[in-house]
């Protein structure tokens, strides 16, 4: 049996399904979510159809347009005009109008233009970026292995990364936050990349390799040189070993 989308009366609610209906300005509708009321639906194909004929009508109009005849029909009632007006002696009204005539063409031609160029300057902009990224990500990789960032922990730290690091214009890593460029800890030479991975190690070491005194962050190792975080509780278990002989520390 089919239900009714929607029934005037309680009564004509089927016996046993009055739960799956609901009271509704005056009539009970059937809780169904996303149903759409066939009237609505039958709205939207006739006006789909109604939009579908206008549009070919319009094709078959425009199809039937000679563009190059137009131009020259165009063309030669202009020079009517043109001989019409030099005929009467009003010189100075022919004038006037191909002027206007040559500005209206001048401003659409120019107008064009302005489109296709801003078209080619978003299309630079998008490739460019693009570029950019790439080149920071390759760049931020190959930092993350010799810091030994976990290769399970790479996407979190480039993601990490990628908030602040940009390419320069001579190719370089520069580290940004908003317009300021941010500098190292003597507050004067800009923050080096591997001085921007050694403090994610303090901060988060559990995105980083064991170290037993060698590796490019210089040793950090031993009890002093990795420390985890009480509060992490994924950082306590994925060093819990390390913890139990002393060669990670807990803070």
């Amino acid at each position: 049996m089919a239900l009714k989308g929607r029934v005037k009366s309680e009564e004509e609610i089927p016996a046993g399904l009055e739960e799956y209906y609901e009271a509704h300005d005056g009539e009970y509708r059937l809780k169904v979510t996303g149903l759409v009321e066939k009237g609505v639906v039958d709205e939207f194909r006739n006006n789909n159809i109604k939009l579908q004929n206008e549009l070919a009508d319009l094709n078959k109009k425009i199809s039937s347009v000679d563009l190059d005849e137009y131009q020259s029909l165009r063309a030669e009632k202009d020079a009517q005009r043109d001989q019409k007006l030099i005929e009467e002696g009003k010189v100075e009204e022919l004038i006037n109008e191909r002027v206007h005539r040559m500005s209206q063409n001048f401003e659409k031609e120019k107008m064009t233009l302005q489109e296709q160029l801003d078209q080619l300057n978003n299309q630079a902009t998008t490739y460019k970026r693009k570029y950019d990224d790439s080149i920071v990500e390759q760049k931020l990789i190959n930092a993350a292995s010799r810091a030994g960032v976990r290769n399970e922990a790479t996407t979190d730290v480039l993601n990490r990364a990628k908030q602040i690091w940009r390419n320069s214009e001579e190719g370089d890593l520069v580290a940004m936050q908003g317009d300021n460029q941010l500098y190292g800890k003597d507050g004067r030479k800009p923050l080096e990349v591997e001085e921007w991975f050694e403090s994610l190690a303090d901060e988060a070491p559990h995105l980083f390799k064991n170290s037993e005194g060698s590796g490019a962050l210089g040793g950090r190792g031993g009890p002093a040189g990795r420390r985890v975080s009480l509060q992490d509780q994924s950082a306590l278990n994925a060093n819990l070993e390390d913890i139990a002989n002393g060669k990670v520390s807990v803070f």
